[in-house]
């Protein structure tokens, strides 16, 4: 909920600075509509996400130190599906892995 929220309050802003001064012929195509429409989303429930995240740590120990909030980000709709194509991505050297220098320290 909380990033649909801030998807529809970035595009409301969008609208807000840019066009203004442009009559708009067709709703669909106003700009807060077109930023919606173009912006990166989340389409599946929860359980989905904590599954995916919680099987690539499970299998994949030796990338724990990759943040769950950038497995997110890995997630959104357009782009990684499974715990092993964000796997495969890591071994190709595709995202990024290299956290450890920002954990804190024992």
């Amino acid at each position: 909920m909380g990033y649909l929220n801030g998807k529809m309050n970035a595009c409301s802003g969008a609208a807000e600075l840019f066009e203004l001064d442009k009559p708009v012929q067709d709703l669909n195509e106003s700009v807060d509509r077109r930023c919606f429409r173009h912006a990166k989303s989340y389409s599946k429930r929860a359980d989905y996400y904590t599954g995916v995240i919680t099987q690539f740590y499970t299998e994949h120990p030796e990338y724990r130190n990759i943040p769950n909030i950038y497995l997110m980000l890995l997630l959104i709709d357009d782009r990684y599906k499974t715990a092993d194509e964000i796997y495969q991505a890591a071994v190709k050297g595709e995202i990024r892995t290299d956290f450890w220098k920002y954990l804190p320290k024992p």
